[in-house]
C-alpha cells in the first residue's frame, strides 16, 4: 500500500480505520481470501488487531472452523470478544443449520 502512495508520505502505515475499510469493501466484493491478508498486513504495519478487526473476519466465515480458528486466534491475540463478535458466531452457525437441512 505505501509503495502506491495511499498514505502520501512514504514509508508511513496506514492506519487501522484504513485497514477495516479496505476489509469491509473486500467483503462487499466477495474477496474473503483479501480479507485475512489484510489483517495479515495490519499486523506487519505493527497494528494491533481489534474485536472489530475479527468482527469483520467472522461476519464473512462462511465456515465453522475458520470461525472457531478465528475465535482461538483472537484468544491467542487478548482480543476480547463483544457482543458483535458473538452475533457473527451465532449467524455463521445459524448458516451453517440452514445448510445442513438442505438436501
Amino acid at each position: 500500500m505505501r509503495s502506491r502512495g495511499i498514505t502520501g508520505l512514504t514509508n508511513t502505515p496506514p492506519r487501522r480505520a484504513t485497514y477495516h475499510a479496505l476489509m469491509r469493501q473486500a467483503a462487499r466484493c466477495g474477496r474473503t481470501d483479501l480479507l485475512r491478508h489484510q489483517l495479515r498486513q495490519l499486523q506487519a504495519d505493527g497494528h494491533r488487531p481489534t474485536a472489530g478487526t475479527y468482527n469483520l473476519l467472522l461476519l464473512h466465515s462462511r465456515r465453522l472452523p475458520a470461525c472457531l480458528e478465528l475465535l482461538q486466534e483472537m484468544e491467542q491475540q487478548a482480543v476480547p470478544p463483544t457482543l458483535a463478535t458473538y452475533t457473527a458466531v451465532l449467524r455463521v452457525l445459524l448458516a451453517c443449520d440452514k445448510a445442513a437441512l438442505v438436501p
